[in-house]
């Protein structure tokens, strides 16, 4: 802001790698660089939970918690992010939202809004590194209680308009539910049991309605295709679950 004309002044930074910051994340002040370390008031730095040097330099997954402005309540949320996903240091945001769920299936526990966020400095508000920014999708996993043997991961990135992610994969014995997708918006848990679907006047969603069985007519070369693949993602999330899971939250 110029204090003797005032005028508004808007800067379009971007990273070391010639990254700009997208025009919908313009404020009424300065931006600033979203790689610029935040000031803790301490002589410590503060520790990144995602450096962009290890994250475009690792051969591996990195797994994350929820952590600085999070508060997903009583439900455990983590995130698995594969190597060179994106170019800024960053930290996993988890947030129980009090939207409204409209869908058009049975919501089962919390909505979590759960963004990937750049450092900022001091003063300035962590930013949303939207799923533009992202060059491969990571792996999110909610957790449930009760007993259930057919839940799905509910998104939206709006809180409006909801949509099942279709790769979502059940483990009822750790009871999570995951699903490989690129991070940012609404999400929640729904049952997609038969008996569970439930109509909502007055909306649109892109969740898919539930038709009557179909004998389906389709060659074993698809469907051992499609086997392979929902396997494929199975295998991938116990892997880094089966012990991760239980060690979180003792």
């Amino acid at each position: 802001m110029d204090e003797g004309s005032g005028r508004k002044v808007y800067v379009r930074t971007h990273d070391q790698n010639d990254l700009y910051m997208p025009s919908t994340l313009y404020g009424a002040t300065s931006t600033f660089e979203m790689n610029t370390r935040e000031e803790t008031g301490s002589t410590t730095p503060e520790t990144y939970q995602v450096k962009q040097e290890v994250l475009n330099t690792t051969t591996t997954e990195t797994v994350l918690t929820p952590t600085k402005d999070s508060n997903q309540g009583e439900q455990k949320v983590v995130v698995i992010i594969p190597p060179q996903t994106f170019n800024f240091n960053a930290f996993l945001s988890s947030q129980v939202s009090n939207i409204i769920y409209n869908g058009n299936y049975t919501k089962i526990g919390s909505i979590q809004e759960i963004w990937y966020k750049a450092y900022a400095p001091a003063g300035y508000t962590p930013v949303k590194i939207t799923q533009d920014l992202q060059k491969k999708p990571s792996i999110v996993s909610l957790s449930y209680t009760g007993t259930y043997k057919n839940l799905k991961i509910a998104y939206s990135l709006d809180g409006k308009i909801w949509k099942i992610l279709s790769n979502s994969v059940i483990d009822t014995k750790n009871k999570t539910v995951a699903a490989i997708t690129k991070l940012g918006g609404y999400y929640t848990l729904v049952s997609v049991d038969s008996t569970t679907p439930k109509a909502v006047l007055g909306t649109t969603t892109d969740e898919p309605s539930p038709v009557p069985a179909q004998t389906p007519k389709i060659s074993t070369e698809i469907v051992n295709q499609e086997t392979t693949q929902k396997q494929t993602i199975i295998n991938t999330i116990i892997d880094f679950f089966k012990n991760i899971i239980k060690s979180i939250g003792k």
